[in-house]
């Protein structure tokens, strides 16, 4: 895990500001063992940020406002395993116009 957290730790610092990656290092560091051990556990969770045509309520929640169709998606949606049952709906923001 902690070679895990350093290559993280060393890809983020080439593309953040320095003062950016030291106030956020702690976050950082818990949002790699979430994702770990989100990704060890037999199946492995999975995450989908799949961008639908239509609004799926089932998957989605809206942000400001909800439509016929989906602008873009805001949160993923989180299931138990890949094609299993949803353990967190994810957040879209919704349009009636057809994008």
């Amino acid at each position: 895990m902690a070679e895990v957290k350093a290559e993280i730790g060393k890809y983020l610092k080439d593309i953040v500001d320095t003062d950016v990656y030291e106030i956020c290092q702690d976050y950082i560091a818990e949002c790699t063992e979430v994702c770990w051990l989100m990704c060890v556990k037999s199946p492995p969770m999975y995450i989908s940020a799949d961008k639908t045509d239509t609004f799926q309520h089932h998957l989605y929640t809206g942000y400001t406002t909800s439509g016929k169709y989906v602008a873009y998606v805001v949160w993923p949606t989180l299931f138990q395993y890949k094609d299993g049952p949803i353990m967190q709906r994810g957040v879209a923001q919704g349009t009636n116009n057809k994008m």
